[in-house]
């Protein structure tokens, strides 16, 4: 991994062009990203390094350049698709009598800031198996989609990123990406401070 502030790191500045957060090298240079996303809060991150060898990594480069936009912070909906039906969708925890979740959704109105899913939105919300926005995250991502302090390096079939994750490492999302990529290598690994847990998976 290249971090910031590394001799090779340097080396990648005079060889490249500085555009906002970016480091766009020449053709025949790697081509290195950094994105500090400072404005993100986060109560327990979760550092994710993943490695990829093969065809992918040419692929997923425009991903990586999209990880270190600051308009564009979830971006693993590129990825894999939340549905729209789940967005801002919420579940308490209470049930109605029949056993159903109430599901709630938040709403731009300052007067009402939580109103109940329709009987149409709560069906439409059925078909995912989930009862919330964060549950489906968790279980397709593995996170809630929101990263900081983004860095990669990328260079025809190698590339590796880096960044931190609120809590929970993506594993889900990596087994999404090994089966869309099987003859791509990927290797992933995280390391969770508060919960002093780290490993390669």
């Amino acid at each position: 991994m290249i971090r910031a502030g590394s001799p090779l790191s340097a080396r990648f500045k005079k060889a490249a062009f500085f555009s906002g957060t970016r480091f766009f090298a020449s053709a025949t240079e790697p081509i290195f990203f950094l994105q500090q996303n400072k404005g993100v809060h986060m109560s327990s991150p979760c550092y994710n390094r993943i490695t990829f060898i093969g065809k992918a990594a040419e692929h997923l480069e425009p991903f990586f350049i999209a990880l270190t936009s600051e308009e564009n912070l979830m971006v693993f909906d590129e990825i894999v698709p939340m549905p729209s039906c789940l967005k801002d969708v919420f579940w308490g925890g209470l049930t109605f009598d029949d056993g159903k979740p109430q599901m709630f959704k938040f709403t731009r109105d300052p007067e009402e800031r939580v109103r109940p899913l329709t009987d149409d939105e709560v069906r439409e919300v059925e078909k995912t198996g989930c009862n919330s926005e964060y549950e489906w995250q968790q279980t397709n991502w593995g996170c809630n989609g929101i990263i900081c302090d983004v860095m990669s390096y990328s260079r025809g079939e190698f590339a590796e990123i880096a960044f931190n994750t609120d809590y929970t490492p993506v594993k889900a999302l990596i087994a999404e990406l090994r089966k869309r990529y099987p003859d791509t290598q990927i290797t992933a690994f995280y390391d969770q401070p508060y919960c002093k847990e780290a490993a390669y998976y």
